[in-house]
């Protein structure tokens, strides 16, 4: 997440792109951790066996109630940074609280990360393959040639899509963006207008559309080097 969001931070035309990035990063995947760690730390100092799923922040703020103080007062305050607009404080405090809590958390390295990417990629590739839902099928498709052209993960919510697809207009081939920004408006088309208003496109032009986009996402090599968009 962290070297995702450094890709948008020298364009100001993103900048909400990031903040946007960066504050569903800290509600999902961010919140999550800080989740485990409390179930963990519950486990270990009240005996209380706690499911990190189904945690509200208001069953997390219980257990931090309950716990002594030398271990609850890191985890408000890596708690904090989960409303905070950058991810950065909450990165940096992580490392501050597993070294605190001697939090065995693994380091990851290059192989590691490298690993993680490809698997990361497989699935959506797959899941893309299996889609035959216009809107999930970008969201998808997006994520994968974002990946394969800025050569690192994004996680990012459905309506950062546009955003992205924007982003990636002078960094992908001109065919290629055009391929995403088609079937983007032909979703758009239909969320946006009253369903009797909405120009019947055929199942056969909407296939079509689709199937160029699972192609852009699914080659196995994607072009880096970006033919301008004119």
């Amino acid at each position: 997440g962290r070297a995702s969001l450094h890709l948008f931070v020298e364009d100001d035309e993103f900048a909400d792109l990031v903040r946007k990035l960066a504050s569903h990063l800290l509600k999902t995947l961010c919140t999550e951790l800080v989740n485990i760690v409390c179930s963990l730390l519950a486990e270990e100092h009240l005996m209380l066996p706690t499911d990190p799923d189904q945690l509200t922040p208001e069953g997390r703020a219980s257990i931090l109630s309950k716990l002594p103080n030398s271990v609850r007062q890191p985890l408000v305050e890596l708690s904090k940074n989960l409303n905070h607009k950058s991810v950065q404080p909450f990165i940096e405090e992580m490392d501050s609280v597993s070294d605190h809590l001697n939090l065995q958390l693994k380091r990851a390295n290059k192989k590691k990360e490298l690993q993680i990417s490809h698997q990361h990629r497989e699935t959506l590739q797959e899941q893309l393959r299996e889609c035959s839902d216009n809107a999930l099928a970008l969201h998808l498709a997006v994520m994968v040639v974002f990946q394969n052209t800025m050569h690192c993960l994004v996680h990012a919510p459905g309506g950062c899509v546009p955003s992205l697809i924007a982003f990636l207009q002078k960094r992908i081939p001109a065919d290629d963006h055009f391929s995403l920004l088609t079937l983007q408006q032909l979703v758009q088309r239909k969320l946006m207008a009253p369903q009797d208003e909405v120009a019947p496109v055929s199942e056969e032009d909407q296939k079509q559309c689709l199937d160029e986009v699972k192609a852009v996402a699914t080659r196995k090599k994607s072009q880096a080097t970006a033919t301008t968009a004119t």
